[in-house]
């Protein structure tokens, strides 16, 4: 007997091979989607943090405006609060041999942040450096290189060694290195040297390691520790610099005393570094935790929340719409089997031994699909999306970790949604008499669709149409599932599409039609008005420049009411209150009318106001790097694609700062945008003594562009696994459909019904679903799309959450031409329906 129920069960695998591919592919596809974006963002965690305790990453990092002699250096020992370890760090710019290329070059410190070798050795003297193992291909150990420019006349020797090629958890990105006052204002690459290779050590920097429980990067807890004895510290190094300044302070009036009584006595050098200094304004010490100071970091850190925020919901409504569809095929094989269950029970089978079929059938789709899906996922996917996002860092390969307990629930809920069902349908027919289940389902009669109640209407279809919406509102659950199944699909197409839609024309928004400025350049602080004046006159006139004008150009930041970092907003006050209408389009929100900066109060852009929570006539917090806080009011809201800005005019500078309007920058637009316009401008800009940064939007450009590269790839999976389940929700659905209406099917084709009317008799159910699913597919993609945009982009980007028209074409038309080719493959299978076999059977 035992044998005779295993053929029946294999019998089943084969008869019904199509349906079963169909279940075992939907699981595969839900658990593949599922395992892969629930492990990417563990996993990239992981990686980051693996590199990062190799390298030694430090917690925190304190700057200076000033070198730091070695009383400096003991007071901020004294007042950073709860340090494990706490080392300078002396660094420098200079060009790289007979080029432009600048390269940072820093001392290296003992524990933190140091740098990690992947050739040679750390150098051992004066005479020798490390390299950025990038720069493999162009240098070689044992080469000899040489530095010029900036700050090289700091060095004992200009001439390095190269004994040595490495990493660095300072530098994670690729590209983006810095910004420098050299050159054409960007870090090319960075190297190591030891503390011997420095005439005299004046670090500016200092890398800091808490005593903290846990150094775990990206967790919340240690973030927000980190932050908080930052903040606990930077009240008293503010006082330490106020000190240091007031001591310069009084050394230059001193010098100036002894100069009048006996200027012979006076060391014109030493008075000239103390003027120097005083120039330079107010001295700062900035101090920052790794998601302020480190951009890279921050960066990484906000990929990672991204892909979890995606991972709290694509998934889900994935493996949903492949449940249900599972569900209603798994329910209708119950529902055909009645027959045989009654064979069974007759040939004197158990209960048990009836479901055996139910029992393998399903669990074999589920351990199939699921093994098959998560091996994928876990391989194919993490990988594919970490490579999207992480290709601008220098993280290595990706350390992959299976997520058993999201596979283990994954699992449990498709053996219930699949399994269950039929088993339990199958388990209540097995209590009914043989003879009752042989004898099929009996059709009710006299039942009436609501529309049959509404003669004016139901009268207006055809015959033909009549029994297709009868024939739909009998099956009202499978009529319900491809509803849901069809609106699911053609909603995730939507996204697909939509992310698309959204990312392209974002560049372009923000650098032509809102921004018209290529270049910040910041002033030297010891300018006078008119020195000023001069050096923007001296700007317009140069090659390439169309306008340039005066400034007041400065960072703040604001609390992240997300994550325990600050946000950066860039503020920008011109000299009147039309100074910027030349290089900035400020278009109001509610009237797309372009706005004029207001006496009173700020302009602040949507990103921001959004991540504020702020409304017109709210107040606004923000502080500097030394924690003094400034309040403001909003005046309005303006639209900017990327970035947080912040507008202000005269006197509102006045109001908010609490000091008269003074320019420490210039704005500047270029005649063209090439690249080599761009280079030179800007080198042009670094030239001139007055000037001491630049600012370039091209490098802004060049990191969101990265950022929306690295997204391409994620839309493409979406589609891609999208597409396959459109697809194989239709075939399902439609083959359910045609299993059911085999006698009906049989019938017409007995009666003399062309096979074309025979098809359609089927087909008219479909198409309508199909269409109605299409429309309810586009309702909810526009409300996921807007939810996937404002999760997925970065915390400074202001996605465009329209949809083009294009958008809801593509979408609809691959799931009508998906629709389409499970038709002509149904229709072949309906033409080979054999009638007399049909027609002698039971209705089911």
């Amino acid at each position: 007997m035992k044998t005779g129920l295993w053929k029946n069960t294999l019998r089943e695998f084969r008869f019904s091979r199509a349906r079963f591919l169909s279940v075992t592919i939907l699981v595969m596809l839900g658990v593949f989607v599922m395992v892969g974006l629930r492990s990417v963002g563990p996993d990239m965690r992981q990686t980051a943090q693996l590199y990062y305790q190799k390298h030694h990453l430090a917690d925190a990092q304190l700057s200076s405006s000033l070198p730091l002699n070695a009383t400096d250096r003991q007071q901020i020992r004294q007042k950073v609060k709860k340090v494990q370890h706490l080392e300078f760090v002396q660094q420098l710019d200079t060009k790289l041999d007979s080029t432009d290329r600048v390269i940072r070059l820093q001392t290296i410190s003992p524990q933190l942040s140091r740098p990690r070798l992947t050739q040679g050795h750390l150098p051992r003297n004066g005479h020798q450096v490390l390299l950025n193992a990038r720069e493999r291909g162009q240098y070689h150990l044992g080469q000899t290189i040489r530095v010029h420019s900036g700050q090289a006349a700091t060095l004992k020797t200009r001439t390095l060694q190269v004994v040595g090629f490495g990493t660095s958890a300072e530098y994670l990105d690729k590209s983006q290195l810095g910004v420098t006052p050299l050159g054409n204002g960007k870090v090319a690459t960075f190297g190591y040297l030891s503390v011997e290779a420095v005439k005299k050590f004046e670090p500016q920097l200092a890398r800091v390691q808490f005593c903290l429980k846990s150094h775990q990067a990206y967790d919340s807890q240690y973030e927000k520790q980190a932050q908080v004895w930052v903040h606990k510290s930077q009240p008293a190094l503010n006082h330490l610099a106020k000190k240091k300044t007031q001591r310069i302070q009084r050394q230059l009036l001193q010098f100036q005393q002894l100069a009048a009584i006996n200027p012979s006595a006076v060391n014109p050098q030493l008075e000239q570094q103390l003027r120097a200094i005083q120039a330079q304004g107010p001295i700062k010490y900035v101090f920052q935790t790794r998601n302020d100071y480190n951009d890279s970091y921050h960066l990484f850190g906000e990929d990672i929340k991204r892909i979890e925020s995606l991972a709290q919901v694509f998934p889900y409504i994935f493996l949903a719409v492949a449940l249900i569809v599972c569900f209603t095929t798994m329910l209708r094989m119950a529902q055909e089997k009645k027959k045989d269950l009654a064979v069974l029970s007759g040939l004197g089978y158990g209960r048990w031994q009836q479901l055996q079929v139910f029992l393998v059938y399903g669990l074999s789709a589920v351990i199939i699909g699921a093994l098959v899906g998560a091996y994928f996922g876990n391989q194919v996917l993490t990988k594919e999306i970490y490579r999207a996002y992480g290709q601008s860092f220098v993280f290595p390969s990706l350390k992959l970790h299976f997520d058993l307990i999201g596979f283990t629930s994954v699992f449990l809920l498709s053996l219930l949604v699949i399994v269950l069902p039929s088993v339990v349908l199958a388990w209540r027919q097995s209590f009914q008499a043989p003879a009752e289940l042989l004898q099929g389902q009996t059709v009710k009669t006299n039942s009436r669709i609501f529309l049959e109640y509404l003669p004016f209407l139901w009268r207006r279809f055809s015959f033909n149409y009549q029994i297709t919406l009868r024939n739909i509102f009998r099956y009202k659950l499978r009529m319900l599932m491809t509803i849901i199944g069809v609106a699911g699909c053609t909603a995730l197409l939507i996204t697909g599409f939509g992310i698309r839609d959204s990312l392209q024309g974002l560049v372009y928004d923000q650098y032509t039609r809102i921004a018209h400025y290529d270049e910040l350049a910041q002033l030297a602080p010891d300018l006078s008005s008119k020195e000023k004046e001069t050096t923007v006159r001296q700007v317009r006139q140069q090659a390439g420049v169309k306008k340039a004008d005066l400034v007041n150009s400065r960072q703040f930041l604001v609390a992240d009411r997300q994550s325990p970092g600050n946000q950066v907003i860039t503020f920008l006050s011109p000299a009147t209150n039309q100074g910027l209408q030349t290089y900035l389009s400020l278009y109001n929100l509610d009237n797309q009318r372009r706005w004029r900066l207001p006496a009173h109060g700020v302009v602040i852009t949507q990103k921001l106001a959004q991540s504020l929570n702020l409304r017109v006539h709210d107040r606004m917090s923000f502080h500097d790097h030394q924690g003094h806080q400034y309040r403001a009011p909003v005046a309005a809201i303006v639209q900017m694609s990327t970035g947080h800005y912040l507008f202000a005019s005269p006197t509102a500078y006045r109001a908010i700062l609490g000091h008269n309007w003074r320019a420490n920058g210039l704005i500047v637009q270029n005649r063209t945008r090439t690249k080599q316009d761009l280079d030179q401008v800007a080198r042009q800009l670094n030239q001139k003594e007055t000037i001491v940064a630049v600012t370039r939007t091209d490098a802004a450009k060049k990191v969101i562009n990265e950022t929306l590269d690295s997204l391409q790839a994620l839309i493409l999976i979406i589609i891609l696994v999208s597409s396959v389940l459109a697809y194989v929700v239709l075939y399902n659905l439609t083959n359910v459909n045609v299993l059911e209406r085999v006698r009906e099917l049989s019938t017409m084709k007995v009666l003399g019904f062309f096979d074309r009317e025979v098809d359609m008799y089927i087909f008219r159910e479909t198409i309508l679903l199909t269409l109605v699913g299409i429309v309810g597919g586009f309702i909810g993609g526009k409300y996921l799309h807007n939810y996937i945009m404002m999760t997925v982009t970065p915390e400074v980007i202001m996605p465009h959450l329209h949809l083009q028209a294009t958008n809801f074409l593509f979408s609809g038309g691959l799931t009508i031409l998906f629709a389409v080719i499970v038709l002509l493959i149904m229709s072949q299978k309906i033409h080979k329906i054999d009638m007399l076999t049909a027609l002698k059977s039971n209705n089911d």
